[in-house]
Order: structure tokens, then C-alpha cells, then sequence
């Protein structure tokens, strides 16, 4: 399923909670993708100056590799008590795309995860830097319509994580009628990660478009409530959670994935988990902040 690029922190904040994983003992598991869901397209304002249809221009063969670095602040306490702080480097993806021909729908766009690293040599660093590289050559296909949406996920190699995702194509659905700069639209997505229902609103703005490459600012939020979330071979019982996305994009219409970006996410969390070991369901707070850049990926990488 294509989602808003930022949108896919906010899915991937909830699979990110590591103090809870190291507590159970269990490792980080591959998701299965929900199936393609069509996002809503609102245009709010056309802009000025001359406006145009902004289309992905895709042709067959196209390759792109791209580097992106995630990092990530949280705070967290558990039945009342504040749980000591767990430094968390920062962790480097270094994906390529590829265009691999069109459908009747759209392009059909495979993306591989060529290499995760983590900085930092201690022990936190490195099994971390164990724990992801296992996904390392991992692929995935979507198949993608010249608006950016996402109609067909294809077979499903990666996790249904915001880093995979991100990096399967372009995200940002562009809507039906003519653009100029400064136009705004709203992109509406519902999706479900690990039994989580949620609906994502994503306003974009466009900053600048010269030729292919197209600017865009992003601003996103959700709110949920009284949900269940299946995580770990664990039920986690969200009380409610609220997201807000901000950031800005630079994408190229003739290539399968974002050129150049910069995000941030926050996400605050009330939660209830049985962690097991005779303790009972424990309450949980949790803050998470989240930032996120993308850039082409040099060649020694």
C-alpha cells in the first residue's frame, strides 16, 4: 500500500518501540503489507501562475539508489515509573528502485534494501546493526499510477515499515486537476498495521516546480483512540495516540523515489501492555521523536 512518505513515520512509530521488544525478549518481525487502499484527494487551493497536471513520468529501466538516515528520541515510562533512557543511534538505509515495466494501471516499481547500518560501536549499536542487516536484499514491488497512487502492492518481501515503504516508489499523490505554485491539497489515507486502524491527513504544498523536480512541503497529523495493536506476539492496548508530521520533499516525476527530503515526527502515546511474568497489565507513556533525511546515495555506498 503507497502512503504519504511522511505519513509512513507515523505507521512505523508504533513498530519502534524497542524498550518494549528488549523487555519480552523477542526479536523484530517482518509484517505482512494490508492490501492497496486508494487515498482521498482533496484539492483546497489550484495556486498561481501557471498551472499544469502533475504527472510521474516513469520509463522503463529507470534506476535510482538512494541513502536515508533515521533517527529517533523517546522517552517512556511504565506503571508509573520513568524507565531509564535508551540512547538510540542513528540508523542509515541505503536502498536502490527500479522501474521494471508498466500495466494497464500503472508502472511496476521494484525496490531493494541494499545495505543497514547503525552508527556506533556499542553494544546497543551493534545489536541493533545485527537485527536490521538480516533485511538486507529484501524487495519489494508496488505498482504505481502517474498520480503517485498505489494500486497494486505486488509481492511483498520487505516489512510493512515506514523505511521500506518509503522507498518503493513515489508516495506523494498528486491530485486530478492543474496545479501552479503555492496550490495545497489534502490526501486522506486509511491503513492498518498490526490490527491499528488509522487515518492519516496529509496537506502538501507546493513550493516550486521546474521541469520534473517538484518541492513540496508537508504537514500531517492523526489521532487515535480505544484500538488494539497486535505487536510481538503481544496485545497492546492504545488508550490514545497522537502523531504530527512536518517536513519538505523534493521529488523527480521521471524517478521511482523521492530525491532529496527532511521530516520530523512526534508521536505521543497511552497505552496498556501484559508483559507476562506475573506483573499484570502495566500502564505506558511514551514520547517518541523521529527525524528522517534523504539524499542520493554516493557510489562507494
Amino acid at each position: 500500500m503507497k502512503r504519504s512518505i511522511f505519513a509512513l513515520l507515523a505507521a512505523g512509530a508504533l513498530s519502534a518501540t524497542p524498550a518494549i521488544a528488549q523487555n519480552t525478549g523477542s526479536q523484530p518481525q517482518s509484517q505482512t503489507a494490508a492490501p492497496a487502499n486508494e487515498a482521498k484527494v482533496e484539492l483546497i487551493d489550484a495556486g498561481s501562475g501557471e498551472k499544469r497536471e502533475v504527472r510521474y513520468q516513469f520509463k522503463e529501466g529507470q534506476q535510482q539508489r538512494s541513502r536515508m538516515t533515521q533517527k529517533m528520541e523517546q522517552t517512556m515510562s511504565m506503571g508509573g515509573q520513568a524507565m531509564p533512557s535508551m540512547p538510540m543511534p542513528s540508523v542509515i538505509y541505503t536502498t536502490s528502485s527500479k522501474v521494471m515495466g508498466q500495466t494497464e494501471q500503472g508502472h511496476r516499481v521494484e525496490s531493494t534494501i541494499e545495505n543497514i547500518d547503525v552508527e556506533g560501536q556499542d553494544m546497543n549499536a551493534q545489536m541493533m546493526r545485527q537485527q536490521l542487516q538480516a533485511q538486507a536484499g529484501e524487495t519489494t514491488t508496488t505498482v504505481i499510477t502517474n498520480r503517485g497512487q498505489t494500486v497494486d502492492q505486488g509481492e511483498q518481501g520487505m516489512s510493512a515499515s515506514p523505511i521500506e515503504d518509503m522507498q518503493s516508489g513515489n508516495a506523494v499523490v498528486f491530485p486530478a486537476e492543474a496545479i501552479g505554485t503555492g496550490a495545497s491539497w489534502k490526501v486522506t489515507q486509511r491503513f492498518d498495521q498490526d490490527g491499528l486502524v488509522m487515518d492519516m491527513v496529509t496537506t502538501y504544498k507546493l513550493v516550486e516546480i521546474d521541469g520534473s523536480m517538484v518541492t513540496l512541503e508537508i504537514d500531517g497529523g492523526a489521532e487515535v483512540k480505544d484500538a488494539t495493536l497486535s505487536q510481538q506476539g503481544m496485545e497492546i492496548q492504545v488508550d490514545s495516540m497522537s502523531l504530527k508530521t512536518n517536513g519538505t520533499v523534493t521529488i523527480d516525476l521521471t524517478k521511482p523515489s523521492p530525491v532529496k527530503g527532511n521530516s520530523t515526527m512526534n508521536m505521543n502515546m497511552e497505552a496498556s501492555i501484559d508483559p507476562g511474568q506475573g506483573m499484570g497489565p502495566q500502564k505506558i507513556s511514551q514520547e517518541m521523536k523521529m527525524t528522517v533525511v534523504i539524499e542520493p546515495a554516493t557510489a562507494a555506498e
